[in-house]
């Protein structure tokens, strides 16, 4: 049994590219982008470290009222994955210059997704390695193909104040979905916490370079999804086989993993399988009601309050094993 658990490969490259959709995707730390760049970027870091120290604080435990904390999670991921497939459909849409509905759109993505999760969690965990790397590769190009636009004096020279370092830092206080996620499957193991230092790490790393570029070249502030489009307008025009598969793999990792997290959560409050169905039409339906011009900031306060909840009744669980 113990050696079946160790050649179990991690979850970390699929929980990492499912983060990194959100970065790419959709605005997670859009709201710290009205802060200056060297605030915004320290402020990040002080954010993700926090959630570190979330991290330490939920590892060796389960999550506590079982039920309630699956309800609470569960319904945090469907409002996930609404906004991924509404902005997943929208980055296609708009840079591949194809029109596509986004019912169809997202019913293909959906069954994709849960043909991902028929071939299990060691299939999904081994595609998110691929997409992880393909992604590394893929910001390689990006870096080479910007460097001759960049501009060093572009970027701001003044001193950090203090009270716009607070501002960014509680701006980019944004619950991943995945933190949970990362939290109930390796939690109780050995080198979990420098595992998730590593990948908060390869966060704000990605984030931070993406706000760099756009100061670099526009000499103003620019969010991530500008930066994504601004890499298109150089390279991917001639590498537009490499970008798009890659970006919408980043996607698809998010999709497959919300799925892989409500086929869990389903298990634990004992409902039968059909739920998977009605979840995947709920998803479906979220995403055209936010298409449709709804409140958006509202969904995603209700997604955070949600997986807030879902965290203090995770840290009321037992303690089971230190993790390292």
């Amino acid at each position: 049994m113990e050696k079946a658990a160790q050649n179990q490969p991690s979850p970390l490259a699929l929980v990492l590219a499912a983060s990194l959709a959100e970065v790419f995707f959709s605005w997670g730390y859009g709201a710290a982008s009205a802060y200056p760049l060297r605030e915004r970027i320290w402020g990040l870091g002080l954010a993700l470290l926090g959630f570190w120290g979330l991290l330490a604080l939920l590892s060796g435990r389960r999550p506590g009222g079982r039920r309630l904390y699956g309800a609470l999670a569960g319904a945090a991921v469907l409002l996930a994955l609404m906004r991924t497939l509404k902005e997943g459909w929208r980055f296609y849409t708009l840079y591949a210059d194809e029109d596509s509905d986004l019912l169809i759109f997202g019913a293909l993505a959906l069954l994709a997704a849960g043909w991902g999760v028929y071939w299990g969690e060691r299939a999904a965990y081994r595609a998110g390695s691929v997409a992880l790397w393909l992604a590394a590769g893929e910001g390689v190009l990006v870096l080479f193909s910007l460097a001759g636009q960049c501009r060093i004096t572009n970027l701001p020279d003044e001193p950090i104040e203090a009270g716009a370092l607070a501002g960014a830092a509680g701006s980019a206080l944004f619950f991943l979905p995945e933190l949970l996620y990362w939290a109930e499957k390796e939690g109780r193991r050995p080198g979990f916490l420098a595992q998730s230092g590593r990948y908060l790490g390869t966060i704000w790393a990605a984030q931070s370079l993406l706000w760099v570029l756009a100061a670099l070249i526009w000499q103003e502030e620019g969010g991530a999804f500008d930066a994504a489009r601004l890499g298109l307008l150089s390279v991917f025009r001639r590498f537009d086989i490499l970008y798009m598969p890659v970006l919408l793999l980043l996607f698809y990792s998010r999709l497959v993993l919300g799925a892989l997290w409500l086929a869990r959560l389903r298990r634990r409050l004992g409902l039968p399988g059909s739920c998977l169905w009605w979840a995947g039409g709920l998803t479906l339906a979220g995403s055209a009601f936010l298409y449709s011009g709804s409140p958006e900031n509202y969904l995603r306060g209700g997604e955070q309050a949600l997986l807030w909840l879902a965290a203090v009744l995770y840290l009321m669980g037992p303690k089971t094993k230190k993790a390292g």
